[in-house]
């Protein structure tokens, strides 16, 4: 009698993703003939950080660049009098 064992490893601990990558991923479960049980399967991530990298594609946010951090639209400005004394 032979027995046969199965081992399936998971991927534990945090994972980092090019933005290439998340968009492939992102492709896979969105575009023509995706799915996202089937994305989420493959690449082994939840369904949670799949939505979390769509809504950031869609407002722009998943681009690769970083943010520069934005300018005030206005400034307060104070203008102080001098007084001059002549003789």
């Amino acid at each position: 009698m032979t027995s046969r064992i199965e081992v399936v490893a998971r991927v534990s601990g945090r994972r980092y993703w090019t933005v290439g990558q998340k968009l492939g991923m992102l492709r896979d479960a969105f575009g023509s003939g995706g799915s996202v049980r089937t994305a989420i399967e493959r690449h082994e991530i939840s369904s949670g950080l799949l939505y979390t990298w769509r809504k950031q594609a869609m407002s722009g946010e998943l681009t690769g660049i970083m943010p520069v951090a934005a300018m005030p639209d206005f400034a307060e400005v104070r203008i102080g009098l001098v007084t001059v004394s002549c003789r």
